[in-house]
């Protein structure tokens, strides 16, 4: 497993204002995919994600904007959204390649911008379009490699995959040009750093058996090259379990690791307990990657 995206950073570019669902579900349904091959993504509609001091921006600002343009009050609008607008170009610049949505059915703005300035940098950018390539507007052929044109998300997930970890794939012409990918030294240094983990394992009830097990996880998940977090076996040093006020403050505190990580795994060898269902629930709201696993129980 070669695994050259390791360490890089994908912006996802696409219609929001005037797409039915807002642009949430293409971005939600690619990003488990980027997130397995280790590759940071930079989503405009989860800012706070990305930004420190954001707070709720995402859920906030932008009904908020919709407001005012209902409103007609187009002076805070412009306020407002050219905050958003440095936030947005400002993923541009961080991001190692970009993926575009490019719905011909549906009008766009700041997704042209994105394009050109994305291009200007010389990086990737793989441009999916449902309607065929035919449809693409004639100006595109004339700017970007129509190499890195896709009309399936699996044609793009196979490129993607190709690039990422094959050995015998031919980098075009277009690709020589546009990849970047990490030195050796600093892709190993990223390694453990692209691979944070929650680990969701039972531990309230045969607390004997359930530590043994948590460790046994915690093991396994270093082994696959996973830099693993287990809430319940580090801060039952110092609170009481079986106290609801101690439970509910090691529960919540292991819950805000969540978003900071790459992916929650669950290992489910010894059922799922109600804490862990409550970690499950928040990382499905946040659409934080889910894996589940068995290791079999202990001996």
């Amino acid at each position: 497993m070669i695994n050259r995206l390791l360490g890089l950073s994908c912006y996802l570019s696409g219609s929001i204002d005037f797409s039915p669902d807002k642009g949430v579900g293409w971005r939600d349904d690619i990003t488990p995919f980027l997130v397995q091959k280790n590759i940071k993504v930079l989503n405009p509609l989860h800012h706070s994600r990305t930004f420190h001091g954001m707070g709720n921006i995402d859920t906030v600002k932008r009904p908020y904007m919709a407001k005012l343009l209902q409103e007609g009050n187009y002076a805070e609008l412009q306020n407002e959204m050219r905050v958003l607008n440095h936030l947005d170009l400002r993923c541009i610049d961080l991001s190692s390649f970009m993926i575009v949505n490019y719905d011909t059915s549906i009008h766009v703005c700041g997704t042209v911008e994105e394009i050109s300035i994305c291009n200007k940098q010389q990086k990737p950018i793989l441009l999916m379009c449902k309607n065929g390539k035919k449809k693409l507007p004639s100006w595109l052929y004339g700017r970007l490699p129509y190499e890195h044109f896709f009309e399936t998300w699996g044609e793009l997930k196979e490129y993607l995959t190709n690039i990422d970890s094959s050995s015998t794939y031919e980098f075009s012409k277009a690709d020589k040009k546009r990849w970047l990918f990490w030195s050796g030294s600093q892709h190993e240094a990223n390694n453990f750093s692209n691979q944070l983990v929650i680990i969701e394992s039972p531990y309230a009830g045969d607390r004997a058996t359930n530590t043994l097990y948590a460790q046994r996880c915690m093991k396994d998940s270093l082994l696959k090259g996973e830099a693993p977090f287990l809430s319940h076996l580090l801060y039952t040093q110092c609170l009481e379990d079986s106290v609801k006020e101690d439970r509910k403050m090691g529960l919540e505190a292991g819950w805000a690791w969540i978003k900071n990580s790459n992916k929650t795994v669950v290992y489910q060898d010894y059922g799922i307990s109600s804490g862990m269902e409550g970690g499950i629930k928040i990382a499905q709201e946040l659409n934080h990657p889910i894996e589940y696993r068995n290791i079999g129980k202990n001996d």
